[in-house]
């Protein structure tokens, strides 16, 4: 009942044909965007600025400080929408800093 031929969820489409458009029923699919671009400009600023800091940049040194810091500027400048690199990096700098940096510190 699920499923018949190539249409998913038939038989929920099938029950909801009386009470709502079949436009609205039979539609594709879309995706759920999420408000990573305000995220980055404006909640999660403070660990772009602390996180991806020249210095800590360095420290790490995976990335090219330079090349972060003008990535960034293009970003909250609008020039570029670098939302998604940005929360990459991110979230490299903390998986390392949970797995990577504790391990180290565990060991000494």
């Amino acid at each position: 009942f699920k499923q018949k031929g190539f249409e998913g969820k038939w038989i929920l489409k099938k029950a909801m044909e009386s009470h709502l458009p079949k436009d609205v029923i039979y539609r594709s699919k879309a995706g759920f965007g999420a408000p990573v671009r305000s995220w980055i400009n404006k909640d999660l600023n403070f660990m772009v600025r602390d996180l991806l800091s020249e210095k800590s940049i360095k420290e790490r040194g995976f990335f090219k400080p330079k090349i972060i810091r003008e990535i960034i500027k293009e970003n909250i400048s609008g020039q570029i929408d670098a939302s998604y690199l940005i929360l990459s990096m991110l979230a490299i700098e903390i998986w390392f800093s949970n797995f990577f940096d504790n391990r180290i510190k565990n060991i000494r």
